[in-house]
């Protein structure tokens, strides 16, 4: 409900308007009060959970009798940005200030003959090749004494719904099967009752709890963030492993540099091992051999795969860092994954790229030396005297940095 500046206050003398969620809540407390109070008076019962009956108001042609669209307006401009009110829905003021009398018939049952349809549970969670029961029971308001149809909506293709029995002058038993090809989310669905000229709704909350979409790539796993990326050496071989539901065919196996590459996408070092199949989960369907990788950076995988309603794809990012002792270096660095680690390029003395890091005098190269702890030792080059290339080891300064 919007309370955005309209409410005027007073605390320990000092007057003005006031806004925000502890003026709305309330406000919608004392509305669900009056919708419960004409419900009870009228023979049904309160009206419990009312989200998912108010939004389905709110998108019915009914929206502009139940509710106050504000489309203009905003919640201030804080380091440029905002929140704009708009038609229908928005972040500002949700979908709107209601309409007093409307909102209340439209959420409670109207007086004279009605009924009441409810559905228990009405938070349902079901599982792709499984089914579930829920309990549908009409009950008369005032006298009414007639049969009422079901009929449901909202729900997510390839879950089939059954009645029994579809005509009711009491209770019913709604059965929902879930197919093994159907993609996860939540869903609001629907029940309708219908007797003539008088219709009643109710709602269930409906999780399907498998991937959601019908590709995805299992292995590498798919980051948070780029910096928690899988990190491999170029010139490993990289196995793609994913899930699919449903059959699929003509799969492409794609890379490309960036954690969020628009263009680039190649296939090169790409290898497909499993172009269809009738559904997979968690498991091999090609690799990529990186043996042409020679830039340390972020780099995108992306899977494609042709299913029986649609083309979907699904994305991974790895890290992929050369072999310094390769023939391939030296090469410039890019960016290290994340703070404190990796190298980046430098010229030496003889003005030939190396890696490391660079200091107000010396300039920094970095050479394997297995006599130090298996890692590396920083040697310094004082350009000042290109005689001296190698003027001396500094071990102690840098042991911090090599333990990070």
């Amino acid at each position: 409900m919007e309370a955005d500046g309209d409410n005027y206050a007073c605390d320990q003398g000092h007057c003005g308007t006031w806004a925000g969620t502890s003026f709305s809540t309330p406000r919608w407390v004392s509305f669900a009060a009056l919708v419960n109070e004409r419900s009870l008076a009228s023979g049904g019962t309160t009206i419990g959970f009312f989200n998912m009956p108010l939004y389905n108001l709110a998108e019915s042609s009914a929206y502009g009798n139940v509710l106050h669209d504000i489309n203009v307006g905003n919640n201030g401009i804080i380091d440029g940005y905002s929140f704009n009110a708009g038609p229908g829905y928005d972040l500002v003021t949700g979908w709107g200030s209601p309409n007093g009398q409307g909102l209340i018939d439209a959420l409670s049952p109207s007086a004279g003959s009605a009924f009441q349809v409810t559905a228990s549970p009405a938070i349902v969670a079901i599982t792709p090749g499984t089914s579930v029961t829920i309990a549908v029971n009409v009950a008369p308001i005032t006298g009414f004494a007639g049969a009422v149809a079901l009929s449901i909506s909202g729900l997510p293709s390839g879950v089939a719904s059954s009645f029994s029995p579809a005509l009711t002058v009491g209770k019913s038993t709604l059965t929902l099967n879930c197919g093994t090809g159907v993609v996860g989310g939540a869903f609001f669905v629907k029940i309708v009752g219908t007797s003539g000229s008088l219709t009643a709704v109710t709602n269930i909350s409906l999780t399907v709890n498998a991937p959601a979409s019908r590709l995805i790539i299992t292995s590498p796993m798919s980051p948070v963030t780029p910096v928690v990326s899988n990190w491999f050496k170029a010139g490993s071989s990289i196995t793609v492993s994913g899930t699919a539901i449903g059959s699929f065919n003509n799969v492409v196996m794609e890379w490309a540099e960036g954690a969020h590459p628009s263009s680039g996408w190649n296939t090169a070092g790409m290898s497909v091992s499993t172009p269809s199949s009738s559904g997979l989960l968690n498991q091999p369907i090609g690799s990529w051999d990186t043996t042409g990788i020679t830039k340390a950076d972020y780099y995108s995988i992306r899977l494609t795969a042709a299913f029986s309603d649609q083309t979907y794809t699904a994305t991974t990012v790895v890290y992929i860092e050369p072999d310094l002792l390769s023939s391939a270096w030296p090469k410039f660095l890019g960016l290290a994954r994340r703070l404190g680690h990796g190298s980046r390029p430098i010229y030496g003395c003889e003005r030939k790229s190396r890696a490391g890091g660079s200091g107000n005098r010396y300039r920094f190269g970095i050479i394997p030396d297995s006599a130090f702890l298996g890692g590396w030792v920083h040697h310094l080059h004082d350009c000042k005297s290109r005689s001296r290339y190698l003027e001396r080891v500094r071990i102690r300064q840098y042991r911090r940095l090599e333990r990070r």
